[in-house]
């Protein structure tokens, strides 16, 4: 049976993101991550990311929300997350009054 989750609250670059970490997971050796924000993040489209991650992997890390943080910050830098990003500093044609 899974633990209780340790859930985080931050911001990145200006979204708000809920982390939700079960250390330990009914799959030995084994916890789980949820990424959930109200709109896009370089590692979903849709704002909901749910991955498991060996106790090994997350033990570079100080924990869930240092995992997620630097997730982030090195996809952030890809060309698909960057032509996100521009497009929202660009206004459409189609939204002019």
């Amino acid at each position: 049976m899974a633990d209780e989750p340790i859930i985080h609250q931050i911001e990145w670059q200006g979204i708000a993101i809920t982390i939700t970490h079960r250390k330990t997971y009914p799959i030995s050796g084994f916890g789980h991550i949820e990424v959930q924000a109200n709109q896009r993040l370089p590692i979903t489209e849709t704002g909901y990311r749910s991955h498991f991650i060996s106790d090994q992997e997350l033990s570079g890390f100080k924990d869930a929300q240092d995992y997620v943080t630097q997730w982030l910050e090195a996809t952030c830098k890809t060309k698909e997350w960057l032509a996100h990003v521009e497009s929202l500093r660009q206004p459409s044609l189609f939204d002019l009054d």
